[in-house]
């Protein structure tokens, strides 16, 4: 009667294949259409189902075959309908849905969320869903501030800073920048006793370049973006603050990484 009613509920769900449906054990084969077994299984399991995928003995062959096999899921005298309604639920989870609808395997590599009692959460995604931006600002929530904070979005989806400010630098990123800055600067021939001011200016560039509230503002370049958000405050009367921000790029993270100094110096003497 459980496997009966396993599989009238299993079938009423779409993408569902069940292979052995008039079988008389215990055991229900099954899978969803166009998803690896592994991955199902693995899903199922996260969730507290236990279940074995058919390929856990030859997994590579099976991909290299294209052969997505199966999972087994076992029933025996103590599972109820409410175990099974557990696993046909774990189904609509949304990676698997999507991976059964294009046909390519599908897996979350990183996301944030920010929640706040007091500030403002604005949300930004640029070029079709390449860019993603999260900016949380706090001090005010009138119509001139969620304003602010999409101009704030826009900028860091521009211009791709990588620090809030200056104090967020990791030491050793900026300790390396002032090694390529100081080999840059010596294969330039300046004089030795010029060389650490030099270092130093070059790294207040970096500031500019990659830390959020140095930066140019992209709609009026004549302010940076700390003035910017000073300037609304002062409009409103209030104190405004940029709290933090998360930028996502497609693929980014995915690059292979460069370890050659020499080829960083000579990158950054062509800028």
């Amino acid at each position: 009667e459980l496997r009966k009613y396993a599989v009238e509920k299993m079938k009423a769900v779409k993408d569902i294949i069940i292979y052995n449906e008039n079988a008389e054990s215990g055991i229900i084969s099954f899978n969803i259409k166009n998803v690896f077994a592994q991955d199902l299984a693995t899903l199922l399991n996260s969730k507290g189902i236990a279940c074995r995928s058919g390929n856990h003995c030859a997994k590579n062959l099976h991909y290299q075959i294209h052969e997505i096999a199966t999972v087994r899921a076992s029933l025996y005298f103590y599972n109820t309908k409410e175990d099974i309604d557990a696993l046909v639920e774990a189904k609509k989870d949304e990676t698997i849905e999507a991976t059964a609808t294009i046909g390519e395997k599908i897996a979350i590599r990183r996301f944030v969320k920010y929640t706040t009692e007091s500030g403002i959460i604005e949300s930004y995604i640029h070029m079709g869903g390449k860019v993603g931006v999260l900016v949380e600002r706090e001090g005010c929530t009138c119509e001139k501030a969620h304003e602010l904070a999409h101009d704030v979005a826009l900028q860091i989806a521009a211009a791709k800073p990588l620090y809030l400010n200056a104090s967020e630098v990791p030491q050793e990123v900026l300790e390396h920048e002032k090694e390529i800055l100081k080999a840059q600067a010596l294969n330039e021939g300046k004089p030795a006793a010029i060389i650490d001011r030099m270092v130093e200016g070059r790294v207040k560039k970096y500031y500019d370049e990659f830390c959020l509230v140095n930066q140019a503002f992209i709609k009026d370049p004549s302010i940076t973006i700390e003035k910017l958000v000073a300037n609304a405050g002062k409009e409103m009367g209030k104190t405004l603050t940029i709290k933090r921000f998360t930028r996502f790029e497609m693929g980014e993270g995915l690059e292979k990484r460069n370890d050659d100094f020499a080829a960083e110096v000579e990158a950054q003497m062509k800028k």
